[in-house]
């Protein structure tokens, strides 16, 4: 007697057993990959950030020194050329940056003001971790008094008292490269930090963290804050495809947004 079809009806059961069990646990693995994403995403929003803050305020001062002068080497080789600027304007500058106050500084030398032409770069200017804080002749060109570019050197100054440049560097980097290995490689961090600083948005609340250094600075040295009010307001009307320079790396205002509410602040 043939009993295979008793045998492939008891099997069956089995079989139907066995293909529920996937699609029985679809719902939890879509859960668990729905929190796994939402945690990473978090991570990366959040976590990065805190981290790269905390591990920026532990880099020893000559690591940052070392990390600034690699940086600076890179872009003024690739992006900038001698400045134009008239000699005399140009001392008038930093003579009156020299005289400032500068209210809790934390720095171990003083900040190093250079100015520099630049047909890929309008008006701009950008702090390095080491205290070097480069202004385009553009910037200086833009601005109606001394005063203003005084305030956008103070905003700079903030930005390298909080160590938001080193920051961005390090969370644009996979943490720095794990801040290149316990700082055993700053070379390593020089590398990538021009592009970062080039091209990397400051957040608002960075933004509001240098501004209100500024404001300080500005505030003691008798200096209206307007001034800085001023020169943003300009700078917002400088689009890099109106300029008759031909730019083509991002502006000021692409790597420093300016909010309405930032403005309020400073008027």
């Amino acid at each position: 007697m043939n009993h295979e079809p008793d045998v492939l009806r008891a099997a069956a059961p089995a079989n139907s057993q066995w293909e529920a069990q996937p699609r029985g646990l679809l719902a939890p693995l879509l859960i668990i990959g729905v929190v796994c994403t939402a945690l990473v995403v978090a991570g990366y929003r959040y976590g990065i950030p805190i981290v790269a803050e905390v591990a920026a305020d532990q880099v020893p001062d000559s690591v940052v020194e070392t990390i600034g002068q690699g940086m600076f080497r890179a872009i003024d080789a690739e992006v900038f050329m001698p400045t134009q600027l008239p000699k005399e304007h140009r001392d008038r500058l930093l003579d009156r940056f020299a005289m400032l106050k500068q209210p809790a500084a934390r720095r171990p030398s003083p900040y190093q003001i250079l100015f520099r032409h630049s047909d890929q770069v309008g008006p701009n200017a950008m702090a390095l971790p080491s205290g070097i804080v480069v202004v385009t002749d553009a910037l200086v060109d833009l601005a109606e008094t001394d005063e203003e570019v005084i305030a956008v050197l103070a905003h700079e100054v903030g930005h390298v008292e909080r160590r938001h440049g080193l920051r961005l560097v390090l969370q644009n980097s996979l943490l720095g490269l794990a801040v290149a290995w316990f700082v055993g490689d700053p070379g390593s961090l020089s590398a990538a930090a021009p592009t970062v600083l080039l091209e990397a948005k400051y957040s608002r609340d960075v933004e509001r963290e240098a501004d209100a250094y500024a404001v300080a600075l500005l505030d003691a040295n008798g200096i209206a804050r307007q001034h800085f009010a001023r020169i943003l307001e300009r700078l917002e009307h400088v689009r890099p495809d109106e300029r008759e320079d031909g730019s083509s790396v991002s502006s000021y205002l692409a790597t420093h947004p300016v909010t309405a509410d930032r403005l309020d602040a400073l008027r």
